[in-house]
């Protein structure tokens, strides 16, 4: 049983370090400060005005509690052609009242947040053989105009603002047409993340994924 545990601890440690990481130097509180794009030399200007146009999309469901945060860390991100598609799936309590907030106030605006590449979508039922979930991000899809699609959730939070850069400059580097995050345990509060999180570190060593060519 011990030998057991500790196996299982050894591969679960292997996939943390074998993934590869995406470095960034940028970390700020999204929140408080005014995010009006930087400027960047004229050589990394032309690069990024050839980079493809992302969607991102985020299918939610009674995130009050998290999406202010999730939406205002996507919008500060310093990649320069996306959208931001944010899908409710008939939330019961006040998520969507929230992102309709932020997409009309003057304050996010003024300060620099690009209030108008938000797309808000609501949707009050499903078919019959769809998942919530599932049927909002289908939607997202439909409505999105991005060469690559990104797909995260309510509660994630984009710390640094080039986290999209990066990784789309990866993606060409690598020439990858998929690329899966592993997201930080920055707090593991309920009890599904303090499962899957874990978990799914475990299936990563197991099966050998993102192992090096």
């Amino acid at each position: 049983m011990i030998f057991s545990c500790s196996y299982l601890y050894f591969l679960s440690y292997s996939a943390c370090v074998s993934i590869p990481t995406i470095e960034t130097k940028q970390k700020k509180d999204h929140s408080k400060q005014n995010l009006k794009l930087k400027k960047y030399n004229k050589f990394t200007n032309n690069l990024l005005r050839n980079l493809p146009f992302v969607s991102i999309i985020v299918p939610v469901r009674n995130e009050e509690k998290y999406i202010e945060r999730c939406l205002l860390s996507l919008l500060s991100q310093d990649y320069p052609q996306f959208e931001l598609i944010v899908i409710d799936d008939n939330s019961s309590d006040n998520t969507l009242k929230i992102m309709k907030d932020i997409k009309n106030s003057s304050y996010y605006k003024t300060n620099g947040f690009p209030i108008d590449k938000l797309k808000i979508i609501s949707l009050k039922d499903k078919p019959e053989n769809w998942t919530g979930k599932t049927w909002a991000s289908q939607q997202g899809y439909i409505e999105s105009r991005g060469k690559v699609l990104l797909f995260t959730d309510g509660d994630t939070n984009y710390v640094s603002r080039d986290v999209i850069s990066q990784t789309v400059l990866y993606m060409q580097k690598e020439q990858l047409d998929v690329l899966t995050g592993t997201p930080s345990s920055e707090k593991l509060i309920n009890f599904w993340s303090k499962i899957t999180v874990p978990f799914w570190a475990f299936v990563i060593a197991l099966f050998g994924i993102n192992n090096s060519k």
